[in-house]
């Protein structure tokens, strides 16, 4: 019994869908992306629905998972992309979250109180 609990624990861990993270805008980023050989700086990808220029582009929204709901602070007027577009399984359960702000690269960054949750990457 210990076995497959351990095991089924193990597959749900390994099967969580991430978002992909395609189109929107570019940012500078100093750690934590790889160099980008076509430009020659270290950039990130942020995606349509999380980028920002102000605190008030983003708003709590249902981002949703592969569990269903699931809040995270987005760009209010981008459209969310399907949150489990293969099907699969996801890790159900989700953080608190009390407000939003833009982060300094560009990015909806989520925050629980004053600690960051979701969108660290998107600040300094």
């Amino acid at each position: 019994m210990r076995f497959f609990t351990i095991a089924i624990t193990s597959l749900a861990a390994c099967a969580y869908a991430m978002p992909q993270l395609t189109g929107g805008m570019r940012a500078t980023d100093t750690s934590k992306q790889p160099r980008d050989q076509a430009q020659g700086t270290d950039e990130i990808n942020i995606p349509e629905h999380f980028a920002c220029t102000q605190d008030s582009d983003c708003v709590i929204r249902n981002v949703g998972n592969c569990c269903g709901y699931y809040p995270k602070c987005a760009n209010a007027d981008a459209e969310l992309p399907d949150p489990c577009p293969g099907g699969g399984m996801g890790v159900c359960g989700f953080p608190t979250i009390n407000s939003c702000k833009c982060g300094s690269r560009g990015g909806c960054i989520s925050l629980q109180g004053k600690t960051k949750v979701h969108g660290r990457e998107f600040d300094d």
